[in-house]
């Protein structure tokens, strides 16, 4: 709790107690680093006899823990690669060679041929082999670009009382770097906003020099240069893309362009207009770089501003622009302070209160700008009642999602950053989300404004926000433990004052900071009323003043709180309501083209459950099929552990069906009716890309069909079993076994077909019909790319393609002796493509579209059927 807090009694300036001399060779793949770094360290009044030294890139050997699915097309193009450092060599100031020894993951311990005195210098020469990983991020290289922000050369960690701190972050570093690069083309060199021109393979070039808490390389092999003057300053931005939108002399002016350039220009030009009026003055040139972070939208890094090659790719609607706009501002505020408050914040904190700094600046322009603060809940609440908004506000799979969800710590999980890798402090701006719970958001801008403007950060806490200091903000340091918030008794009362409600909220999990407590009471004669306290005690009571009858409370209605589930398989949230809230959710619009018969199948899903209850759902449908068009009511129970934050793996269902079914032949209309029961399993964790799992499951039921004045009852089972298997990084192996059968008097239009979706691809849906099927399908998945930014009309972004080959293959009969026979056996071939798109810049979908040739047909070689089918829908096969 109380690391780095006894710094704070040193001096407020921060001198660079270490020096680093660097040489290094970039190879023209851009793929590894070669060099020397020649170390001084100054050694304080404890005799030194080692030297730790940080390996950063070895914390990027091995994929990072909580990585899944989901996360893995946005840190790896092509999957995962491992990144490294090997220290080959460490010499003294004398040449003599020194002993090596791995302290652990990321840290090297070389041991000095002799102990240095109080007050002197310790000197290193230490060669080195830094392997790049090909990555998405500030440390990687994507697309002719190398991004290094921080950690490609060995350095110490603080030094502090004879010891070297691992546990806190990179501390100021005096350096000075030369480049060789080996590529055969020229390029362009970016250190901590520096910028030189590298010849082809040429000799070392002077790149940077001066000192920083970390040296940000980056390296660009084609690039193009755009500009903005403003009253404060110049704008550069330095893009690997031509600016969207230019023209030729004569040509046309294209109305539907997106200036993706322009827009980040014309944010950070805004930003620096708004800091000098709060009395902050921006740097006279404020450089941007294009860099492939896909996690975040902007970063700063020392003297400069790194900008994601995805901002702004989204629907141009302001309100969703806005989102994009504020990590801009909040990344160039960042970069304007850096000597502001590296004088103002205690040694080894100043990146955490520049952030919370540059937080609250990023806040007040959105007030300024527009007039409040929204998040993507906010937005897209009133479009909740789509299941795919739902899921995206209660199981985000989004792009860039702490960018819209702008919960109270957005501290990157992986922490696979130098400034990060080495503690577990959360960013600068989780400590501003707590100081605005504790005193407000006046009082925390007061704060800020202090800060930014050179004072203290103690003394402007003591100035505007007495009831806070250092120590309360640094017990957050270990980030948040599992903690739940619940409500327990509700009591009405009255007292001289009038009527209220106490609530009662109870508090699961270790020990933690008092923090504050919103509830929320609907009912009352006037409305909605609010009340909050700070809760530090596992029990608590809020009194809540309203005259509410029939109370209905909720907790934490702003989403303040970060929550656990305890481990439960619950939503942790579902606790947070006095009362069943119960949702309509359309879950969307499913479409299925088959050229083959020349029809197109529609299904239309919907769900209404309670908010927050993964428990319970209840699935309605209504099909238009090619023999039957109807509806459908299922009843779906959880069981089992959460796969992802709304669903559990399995399912056990109840429902029913009625259909109308169409004339066919000299038959004429009729009713349907079915009914069934059934359990699935489902562990696939994406929605649009699953890479690895089961789904499996069991449908049974009796059927019934009124038509043309007879009745014919049976009954109907259906199951499958499908399974996904990663092989390597871009292939993915999968197949899946159906089975289905009709037993009794089955109607014709209840017959079971051989082909479309989920059956056959190369025959038409009911080019063969049965009572008996069993079919499957094998497929190969494999990525041709996951780094495209393809526009389709400004509704959506194309960011990635792949491929597919498949074989299906299905055995059709009317009895179960007839199933198994050659002249049952139906076969296809096939390659598809799936196009992985992202709807507004928010949504994730996925595209198929299929092509399939029919090879046997009722066990002979297929003739006399469509030689071609194309199958077009929303979704994966399986």
């Amino acid at each position: 709790m109380g690391v780095g807090l006894a710094s704070t009694a040193r001096a407020a300036v921060e001198v660079p107690r270490v020096s680093a001399t660097v040489s290094l060779r970039i190879a023209a793949d851009l793929g590894s680093l070669a060099g020397r770094v020649r170390l001084t360290v100054e050694v304080g009044d404890t005799a030194l006899d080692h030297v730790d030294l940080w390996a950063f890139p070895e914390r990027l050997a091995s994929p990072p823990p909580a990585m899944d699915e989901v996360d893995e097309p946005r840190l790896f193009p092509a999957g995962f690669r491992p990144g490294g450092m090997q220290i080959t060599e460490v010499l003294d100031a004398g040449g003599r060679a020194l002993v090596i020894e791995r302290l652990d993951t990321t840290r090297f311990r070389v041991a000095l041929s002799s102990p240095v005195p109080p007050g002197g210098r310790a000197e290193l020469d230490v060669a080195f082999t830094t392997t790049v990983p090909w990555r998405f991020g500030p440390f990687g290289h994507d697309a002719g670009e190398l991004t290094l922000d921080g950690g490609f050369f060995p350095r110490p960690p603080p030094l502090e009382s004879g010891h070297f701190r691992a546990d806190l972050p990179p501390d100021l570093l005096r350096f000075d770097l030369r480049v060789t690069w080996e590529g055969e083309q020229h390029a362009l060199a970016v250190v901590n906003g520096r910028v030189t021109r590298l010849p082809p393979s040429g000799g070392a070039v002077a790149v940077g020099e001066g000192a920083a808490r970390r040296v940000a390389l980056l390296l660009l092999t084609r690039h193009h240069v755009s500009t903005l003057d403003t009253p404060q300053g110049r704008v550069v931005f330095i893009h690997r893309s031509e600016r969207r939108g230019r023209r030729a002399p004569g040509e046309l002016f294209d109305f539907g362009f997106l200036d993706v350039q322009g827009q980040v220009l014309a944010t950070v030009g805004a930003a620096m207009g708004f800091l000098a009026q709060q009395g902050i003055a921006p740097p006279a040139t404020l450089l941007c770089v294009e860099a492939p972070l896909r996690r975040s939208i902007a970063r700063a890094a020392p003297g400069m501003l790194l900008v994601s090659d995805r901002a702004f790719d989204l629907t141009p609607y302001e309100p969703l622009r806005r989102f994009h706009r504020l990590p801009l501002v909040r990344a160039a505020a960042a970069v304007s302070l850096e000597s502001q408050v590296a004088q103002a914040a205690p040694p080894g904190r100043a990146d955490q209160v520049s952030d919370m700094v540059a937080a609250d600046l990023a806040e007040r322009w959105e007030q300024l700008r527009y007039g409040g603060h929204e998040g993507a809940r906010e937005l897209l609440s009133k479009g909740s009642f789509v299941a795919e908004v739902d899921d995206a506000l209660n199981a985000p799979q989004i792009p860039f999602e702490s960018v819209y969800f702008r919960g109270p710590n957005d501290t990157d999980a992986f922490r696979d950053t130098l400034e990060l890798f080495s503690h577990e402090r959360p960013v600068g701006r989780f400590w501003r989300e707590k100081l605005v719970d504790r005193v407000g958001a006046n009082a925390t801008a007061a704060v800020a404004q202090a800060v930014a403007t050179g004072l203290p950060l103690e003394k402007a806490l003591a100035r505007h926000a007495h009831e806070v200091d250092l120590t309360w903000l640094a017990s957050w340091d270990e980030g948040t433990p599992p903690r739940n918030y619940a409500l327990a008794e509700t009591t009405r009362g009255a007292d001289a004052e009038g009527p209220y409600v106490d609530v009662r909220v109870r508090v699961e999990g270790p020990p933690l900071p008092a923090e504050r407590v919103t509830v929320r009471v609907a009912g009352g004669s006037q409305g909605p009323a609010e009340a909050s306290a700070i809760v530090g005690e596992p029990d608590a009571t809020i009194r809540v003043r309203t005259d509410a009858r029939r109370p209905r409370v909720q907790l934490d209605p702003r989403r303040r709180l970060e929550q656990s589930d305890m481990g439960r398989p619950v939503d942790p949230r579902a606790d947070d309501l006095s009362h069943p809230r119960w949702r309509v959710l359309l879950d969307g619009v499913g479409v299925s083209l088959n050229s083959a018969s020349s029809r197109v199948d529609t299904l239309i899903t919907g769900f209404i459950r309670r908010e927050a209850d993964i428990d319970n759902s209840i699935l309605l449908a209504a099909f238009d099929l090619e023999r039957r068009t109807g509806v459908s009511v299922d009843w779906i129970r959880g069981l089992g552990p959460k796969v992802v934050p709304n669903r559990r793996r399995f399912g056990l269902g109840l429902g029913t069906s009625v259909a109308w079914l169409k004339p066919q032949g000299k038959l004429g209309s009729g009713l349907g009716l079915r009914l069934r029961v059934g359990f699935g399993d489902l562990t696939f964790r994406s929605r649009t890309d699953p890479r690895r799992g089961v789904a499996r499951g069991l449908w049974l039921g009796p059927t019934m069909a009124l038509r043309d004045g007879r009745a014919d009852a049976g009954f109907s089972v259906s199951g499958f079993l499908g399974r996904l298997v990663p092989v390597g990084a871009r292939h993915t192996l999968g197949g899946v076994l159906r089975a289905d059968a009709l037993f009794g008097e089955v109607s014709s239009s209840e017959s079971l077909g051989i082909g479309g979706l989920g059956a056959v691809r190369a025959f038409a849906t009911f080019a063969r019909l049965g009572e008996m099927r069993i079919t499957g399908s094998l497929e190969w998945r494999h990525r041709y790319t996951r780094d495209v930014a393809i526009d389709v009309g400004h509704l959506a972004w194309v960011q990635g393609i792949d491929g597919v080959f498949f074989v299906d293959a299905g055995l059709l009969g009317a009895t179960p002796r007839g199933t198994f026979r050659q002249a049952a056996l139906s076969l296809g071939v096939g390659y598809g493509l799936r196009f992985h798109y992202v709807v507004g810049g928010l949504s994730p979908m996925v595209f198929s579209l299929d092509a399939a040739v029919p090879i046997l047909d009722g066990g002979r070689l297929a003739r006399g059927v469509a030689p071609v089918t194309i199958l077009a829908g929303v979704g994966q096969s399986f």
